[in-house]
């Protein structure tokens, strides 16, 4: 609630206040679990309203070898256009073994394996998973932003849920 209320103060303000907010990342979820069932329908309502603001959702996928289509997954599994369903990949670009899959639950894998990351007491330490990989499409969602044109940044102040749904669109049809 907190970045969609930040990012429609934004828009309302026509960029004076608030926050430009283009990504969250969510590396949480219910593995098994039906994000269309009426259980779980809010969480699937909330990344569409989030879309409809210009917020692209990025969501880490099950850290077990699943066909997420067959068993289910919140938050990947949800079936908003706004959703964006990352598994795990190796340092050699193929799916890690512990990580989830579904032609239509995953969008696209990023890297997850032997990440180094901030850990508490100021220091560092190696993970793997998939909350390892969905920042980075977070990330990568932010960072596009930033070096986008004049005319895409308009386009996104403009009509937020249009241009959520081209930024979406080019990094699916640019990844392999």
């Amino acid at each position: 609630n907190y970045a969609l209320a930040q990012k429609d103060i934004w828009l309302a303000s026509g960029g004076a206040s608030g926050a430009c907010v283009v990504s969250t990342n969510s590396s949480f979820g219910i593995d098994q679990a039906n994000c269309n069932s009426s259980t779980y329908q809010p969480w699937n309502n909330m990344y569409t309203l989030m879309g409809d603001s210009g917020i692209l959702s990025c969501a880490a996928t099950a850290n077990a070898n699943l066909n997420l289509d067959s068993v289910g997954d919140v938050s990947t599994g949800c079936n908003s256009d706004f959703m964006v369903g990352v598994t795990n990949t190796t340092s050699s670009d193929q799916k890690a073994s512990s990580a989830g899959y579904g032609v239509n639950s995953i969008d696209l894998g990023a890297p997850g394996t032997g990440i180094l990351s901030t850990v508490a007491s100021n220091s560092y330490a190696s993970y793997t998973g998939t909350s390892m990989a969905s920042p980075h499409v977070a990330g990568a969602i932010s960072y596009l932003h930033s070096v986008a044109s004049p005319a895409f940044q308009a386009h996104h102040a403009n009509n937020p849920a249009d241009a959520a749904r081209e930024m979406k669109r080019m990094i699916l049809e640019n990844v392999d």
